[in-house]
């Protein structure tokens, strides 16, 4: 074990010492990339008039000397018809080639429009590949996790004169694991595994909606920002449209579609109650903080009242409710949050009863130490032992602030000690 452990970390330290220099993606810039979305979608327009090679005219001096691999997928209504790829070579050629590759893939399955005018052309552009200090042979799970940065990097096993490669788009599309995507890729190479070599890289990816519309590049959420790019514009503004977006998601029971699954181009049936209780809350908060909000706030209430219908009396204890959920996982996590939206909204979201009941459901789970026993009954899972409490004091907090009682501030203080005392013996951010 031992000698696992220090393997482990010596790869480690490899691995961080390869990583030192980032592999770059193609020298393509803004407009660069907008004229390979407009080459390809004339490749296409010809291609589908009569079956026909574009040919484009003129070659900018900026894209001369730029040799890539370029991948192209063809959709249509957001649904791929064609994918196809070519290079690696002059970025202009292979874009074109790319475009017919995917528009023949598209006619062999049926799949080829009449027009082109409404298709969505998607285009990524591989840059070099970085060599990896890797045992392909015997490899190590928590090194191979390390050394690709999953949704920035794609990356490459070599063996011989076959490379296959998985670009940085495809684990988001196929939902793939790290791991996942090198056994497959080590399995159908064919060479030998002691001969096979790892080589991650990076690309630019975007796509260009319709024809004449500007592109939209396609980046991984979790983003570097610059400090002086964080300011209170800034933030407002990535509130607004994250706002936005929630509200874009919210179904006409006032739920919200939870997961997309791009593999299938369809949204998940899955769902996690508290989460959905968390998007409630914020769609609140938003309502509550910005300006020209009928949109929000009419979205708020919905998803407030979606939640305050499931809103039950705990047997025996007078005065108390829960929110429940379909699972009969009846999480103090839910009830706390649909409080804490309730108070965003609180002219809006009923009678102020709901939420006192509430409250007496939460201070009912509270145990003589001052900890929150973390589910109603019947459920018995008590998960988020960490950060449900957390929801429920900060729930408490704005309930003493607009009704203060003598029993709540009471049992906040017993929490804020129990807590307190718990996070000394064992940090959690949570």
């Amino acid at each position: 074990m031992i000698r696992h452990n220090l393997w482990v970390s010596v790869a480690l330290v490899c691995v961080a010492s390869a990583r030192a220099v980032d592999p770059q993606p193609p020298s393509l810039d803004h407009d660069d990339r907008r004229l390979l979305s407009r080459i390809a979608r004339r490749s296409c327009e010809q291609y589908i008039r009569d079956r026909t090679v574009y040919h484009t005219p003129y070659n900018p001096v900026t894209l001369r000397d730029v040799r890539c691999d370029v991948v192209v997928t063809i959709r249509r209504d957001h649904l791929p018809v064609g994918v196809g790829s070519a290079g690696p070579g002059l970025v202009v050629p292979a874009t074109i080639q790319a475009t017919v590759a995917a528009l023949r893939d598209a006619n062999h399955r049926a799949k080829l429009p009449d027009v082109a005018e409404d298709l969505l052309i998607e285009i990524e552009a591989v840059g070099a590949e970085v060599l990896l200090p890797f045992d392909t042979a015997d490899p190590e799970p928590a090194v191979l996790t390390n050394a690709i940065e999953h949704g920035i990097d794609g990356f490459a096993v070599r063996g011989g004169s076959i490379a296959n490669r998985v670009c940085p788009s495809e684990f988001a599309v196929k939902n793939l694991t790290v791991a996942d995507a090198f056994k497959s890729l080590t399995e159908t190479i064919g060479a030998p595994r002691a001969e096979q070599s790892l080589w991650r890289f990076r690309t630019h990816h975007w796509y260009q909606p319709e024809r004449d519309k500007d592109i939209v590049e396609l980046r991984r959420g979790m983003t570097v920002v610059a400090p002086d790019d964080v300011t209170s514009a800034t933030l407002d503004d990535a509130i607004a449209r994250i706002a936005d977006h929630l509200l874009h998601r919210q179904r006409p029971d006032g739920r919200f579609a939870y997961e997309y699954e791009p593999a299938v181009f369809a949204y998940s049936r899955s769902e996690d109650p508290v989460h959905q209780a968390g998007a409630t809350w914020a769609l609140a908060r938003a309502a509550a903080a910005t300006v020209h909000t009928d949109a929000l706030r009419a979205g708020a209430v919905l998803a407030i009242d979606a939640h305050r219908s499931r809103l039950r009396d705990l047997p025996g204890i007078d005065g108390a409710a829960c929110v429940t959920s379909d699972d009969d996982r009846n999480k103090l996590g839910l009830s706390a949050q649909i409080l804490l939206a309730m108070f965003s909204q609180p002219d809006m979201c009923g009678d102020a009863r709901d939420r006192e009941r509430i409250v007496a459901g939460i201070l009912w789970l509270q145990q003589p130490s001052g900890r929150f026993v973390t589910a109603f009954p019947p459920s018995r899972r008590l998960t988020g032992l960490d950060v449900y409490p957390g929801m429920a004091l900060r729930a408490l907090f704005e309930h003493y602030r607009d009704q203060p009682t003598a029993r709540v501030l009471r049992a906040f203080n017993n929490a804020l000690v129990h807590y307190e005392a718990e996070f000394e013996r064992a940090p959690s951010t949570a």
